[in-house]
């Protein structure tokens, strides 16, 4: 059966990507949390579309 959650595959990598990216790395959960804010709201909106359509193959696919 597949995953269902799309978030997995594209939105969670890009933001990972976009955290791995940062200099230097936030040494608080403040920091952090801004951070992630930040990489969150610069996230490419492709990388949300694409997990949209991952989404709906994957249902498709539990219902075949």
């Amino acid at each position: 059966m597949p995953i269902l959650n799309s978030l997995d595959y594209h939105v969670w990598g890009a933001m990972r990507e976009a955290y791995q990216k940062l200099q230097p790395k936030p040494k608080t959960v403040l920091e952090l949390k801004d951070a992630l804010h930040r990489n969150w709201t610069a996230l490419p909106q492709k990388s949300v579309v694409i997990g949209e359509e991952d989404f709906c193959k994957r249902l498709k696919a539990c219902v075949s």
